[in-house]
């Protein structure tokens, strides 16, 4: 299934920092359906000196927002269209 990129979060300290949150490129019946079956979705971390990412993080729930915590810079945070 083609993936899309929906969230991207540059780092606040360190610019060549980035985090993204592929997801499948799905019609909304497609959504719908896949919502009743368990699923991994990740957050991705690159380093743009890097050529493969620096951290994946994993979510059961699509991410909608990315931030990374500006007294905290270790930290990110996701939201969730489920909350």
């Amino acid at each position: 299934m083609p993936m899309e990129v929906r969230v991207v979060a540059w780092h606040p300290r360190h610019a060549p920092i980035v985090a993204c949150a592929p997801v499948p490129n799905r019609s909304f019946e497609e959504a719908v359906a896949a919502a009743c079956r368990s699923q991994t979705f990740t957050v991705l971390v690159f380093s743009l000196s890097a050529s493969a990412p620096v951290a994946i993080l994993e979510s059961p729930v699509e991410p909608t927002c990315l931030a990374w915590c500006p007294s905290d810079h270790h930290l990110i945070a996701a939201g969730t269209a489920s909350g």
